[in-house]
């Protein structure tokens, strides 16, 4: 009996064993699922998801194209047809919680949808495999904002209605003569300017009569318009050759303005401004990169059938009004009440335009924004004509001569220089100086041989004027015309000149064109024994974007056309700039990170910052394998900055904010620098003075720079942008002053309590802002008659 009971006691121990056994290997068993997502009604689909009742899952079980934002998981899922879908492989039993966010709409466009199963939120239980269909049933979405933009459909639907409406009303009084179809174009013209103009000053949830104030240069030029054609319709009433050039002409010109409002409203969003002279010279006339990718991007095909759409409906709408006028007009009292009105409106418009402010470049009509861009800005006149006080005049001298003081004691070592240049790379989007995206782990990883500045300026955020400035030492002439462009012949001894003088070998490595703006020739002037570009770098990798083809090449190329370089004769000194292109606008790359959900441009440019930063981590290890590391300076830095949808802009070059002229600077090199930081306030005009110190070289006269490596008075630095306003800046430790020569305008920001540059303080601080524009007055003086000084010495 006792043997029984035994045998029947080991029997359940091995049972309650292997059943433990079971659920332990159960546990650990991975379980997989696919969700499949169907809709016809988006572009664009995240599944957004935690675990075990919304807690942070673990980064390996992320599924790929997966980011973390505010302790949740953002997963976009893949596309076919009208299914989403996305697998997830997590651990027996886990609980998986969602919901589905779609961001784009059918063409593309940005919306904000959701499937929250109506605030229930879904849930699964990972405990076998299957796959979970869910179809739209509970899907919401926002009503977009309104966009004329969008409307092409349903203006031509209306305009359809409306003219065989009004004809059949009207038509027994006979056609309209050429007077009254000029005044159909015109009211209709201002109807759709209005409805533009509202929508880029984002005034549709204010009063009409702000509205009525935002639209009033659109107004002034329609009148414009009104003054000159009428009375040439009039005149010429019997000569119906000459009259018939002045309709057609008229037609065309009214034509072109509803179309330049229409497309007003892109370029606002991107530039900040109307599209100007300026910018059309700094794009190199269109040929630019980022004006054509700029360009494709906002002119999808579904913005183009739309614009097709509105000026058609346009006409047919203009012609209704037309008939519609040809009987009211027949009328003395409706006359009366029509011309009574439009003075009145034209009143109304005028005094809120200057009882209300108004973001100047989202109230400029775009035709008079580009002919007032080809004359000078009368501000820059008056900056020009502004007393300046002895002491501002010394100020402003010694600013610009500074000499060395002291002598590197490792300069000696240094017999081979890089100067790494980051395209389009703003300050704050490096590791090394605490970036929130965790991009460019490479620059961390040998910040232990860095000195790190934290505050380095671009004189004006373009690439040509960077070389400039780069090569030749001085500050810019501050035009939109570009030095390089104009071919200026200036006596200033560039550094490659100057190396060269010395027995080094220079280069220069450039991923994308360098014909653009000149730059090829300027790169010649300057005794670069080498110099390739995309056309001569040989390079099998290529890019391609949604919006655009790319100029240029992978920046791993670079480094191997480098490398060789360097390779032919290791015995000689060597000094080359490596300029990377990858961060330019549209930003290329082929890896598929997600960084953040927020902007997709911002997105995409981080994934190439990353490969950028994976080029410069190549280049420090090549080094190091060929024991060059401790005998060379790596610079690395930036041409300028690059905005992201900040301060009403995108791309860089319109503006003079933290994003567009706030650059990394970090210099490289194991003997000399041991994780290091400077606070000091430097601009790229510094690199050039920092090579020869270092070097033990004389410094030109000509140069205007300070030296890295030695701290010298003088906490400031000046900056400027022509290529929509011309606005200038200096900031002086924590006080930035910007200041709009076009509009004469004043900003004044405290960048340590505000480094976004939101809080304009000039209403609060005028004895700042008078200081602060007397030096930037004398900075302007000071270098129009050091330019003039050059060419007339150059001319003798």
């Amino acid at each position: 009996m006792r043997l029984i009971k035994f045998y029947l006691l080991l029997f359940f121990a091995i049972t309650l064993s292997f059943q433990s056994s079971s659920q332990q290997v159960a546990e650990k068993r991975l379980i997989s699922q696919k969700f499949v997502y169907k809709t016809s009604e988006v572009s664009e689909v995240y599944i957004v998801w935690a675990i075990n009742f919304w807690k942070t899952p673990e980064k390996k079980f992320w599924p790929k194209n997966t980011y973390l934002k505010d302790t949740l998981a953002y997963t976009q899922m893949s596309h076919q047809g009208d299914s989403f879908y996305t697998s997830f492989t997590l651990p027996y039993a886990t609980r998986l919680d969602y919901y589905f966010l779609m961001t784009k709409g059918h063409h593309g466009e940005n919306i904000n949808g959701w499937d929250t199963n109506r605030g229930i939120l879904y849930s699964s239980d990972f405990v076998d495999n299957k796959v979970v269909e869910l179809r739209d049933v509970k899907l919401d979405i926002e009503e977009p904002k309104f966009s004329i933009l969008l409307l092409g459909k349903q203006f031509i639907i209306l305009s359809l209605f409306l003219f065989p409406l009004v004809f059949f009303l009207f038509k027994k009084r006979g056609y309209p003569i050429k007077s009254l179809i000029l005044s159909g174009l015109l009211t209709t013209a201002f109807i759709y300017i209005f409805l533009a103009r509202a929508e880029i000053a984002e005034l549709f949830h204010k009063k009409v009569s702000i509205v009525l104030g935002a639209v009033f240069s659109d107004l002034l030029w329609l009148l414009l318009i009104s003054v000159l054609f009428f009375p040439l319709i009039y005149l010429f009433r019997k000569k119906i050759f000459v009259r018939n050039i002045v309709f057609v002409t008229f037609c065309a010109v009214i034509l072109s303005t509803v179309l330049a409002s229409l497309l007003n409203i892109e370029v606002v969003k991107q530039l900040g401004t109307p599209f100007n002279y300026k910018w059309l010279y700094y794009s190199d006339f269109l040929k630019g990169n980022d004006a054509r990718a700029g360009v494709a991007k906002a002119l999808t095909k579904h913005l183009q059938l739309n614009l097709l759409l509105l000026l058609a409906s346009y006409i047919i709408i203009s012609l209704s009004i037309s008939f519609l006028l040809q009987n009211l007009l027949l009328s003395r009292k409706w006359k009366v009440m029509i011309f009574s009105a439009l003075i009145l409106f034209t009143f109304m418009s005028f005094y809120e335009y200057k009882t209300n402010y108004y973001t100047i470049g989202k109230v400029q009509a775009p035709t008079t924004a580009f002919i007032s861009s080809v004359f000078y800005p009368t501000g820059i006149e008056e900056l020009l004509k502004t007393k300046i006080s002895d002491e501002t005049v010394q100020y402003v001298s010694n600013y610009h001569n500074n000499f060395y003081s002291s002598k590197p004691d490792s300069g000696h070592l240094i017999d081979n220089i890089i100067l790494f240049v980051s395209e389009s790379t703003p300050k704050q989007l490096i590791d090394i100086y605490d970036s929130t995206f965790k991009c460019t782990p490479n620059i961390k990883k040998w910040s232990s041989i860095s000195k790190a500045y934290t505050n380095m300026y671009a004189p004006i955020p373009s690439t040509p004027y960077s070389m400039f400035t780069l090569c030749s030492g001085i500050f810019p002439k501050i035009d939109y015309k570009s030095e390089l462009r104009e071919r200026l012949q200036l006596p200033v001894a560039s550094l490659p000149r100057v190396l060269n003088g010395n027995g080094w070998e220079t280069s220069l490595f450039f991923s994308s064109d360098l014909r653009y703006s000149n730059m090829d020739e300027y790169a010649k002037k300057q005794s670069f024994s080498t110099i390739q570009d995309f056309t001569t770098i040989p390079c099998d990798k290529k890019f391609s974007t949604t919006h655009s083809n790319l100029d240029g090449l992978n920046d791993e190329c670079l480094l191997e056309s480098y490398l060789n370089w360097m390779d032919k004769s290791p015995s000689k000194k060597k000094y080359s700039v490596l300029w990377t292109n990858q961060t330019h606008y549209p930003y290329y790359t082929k890896s598929e990170t997600f960084y953040t959900r927020e902007n997709d441009d911002l997105n995409r440019y981080l994934n190439a910052l990353h490969h950028t930063d994976m080029v410069f981590g190549k280049l420090m290890t090549e080094l190091e394998k060929r024991n060059k590391l401790k005998n060379t300076l790596v610079i690395f830095i930036a041409d300028h900055g690059e905005a992201f949808s900040t301060h009403d802009q995108t791309i860089h070059a319109s503006r003079v904010y933290e994003e567009n002229v706030h650059i990394p600077c970090i210099l490289f090199n194991p003997v000399i620098f041991k994780k290091t930081e400077n606070k000091q306030i430097h601009s790229l005009v510094d690199i050039d003075v920092t090579i020869t110190h270092l070097l033990g070289l004389e410094k030109p006269q000509e140069w205007q720079g300070k030296s890295l490596l030695e701290d010298t008075p003088g906490d400031r630095t000046f900056f400027f942008s022509p290529y929509t306003d011309l606005i200038l800046g200096t900031r002086d430790k924590d006080w930035k002053y910007i200041y709009n020569a076009d509009t004469r305008e004043d900003e004044l920001y405290n960048l340590v309590s505000d480094s976004k540059e939101l809080d304009n303080l000039s209403y609060k601080y005028p004895e700042i802002v008078q200081k602060e524009h007397e030096i930037l007055a004398g900075w302007v003086q000071y270098q129009n008659k050091k330019y003039s000084q050059w060419k007339n010495e150059k001319t003798k």
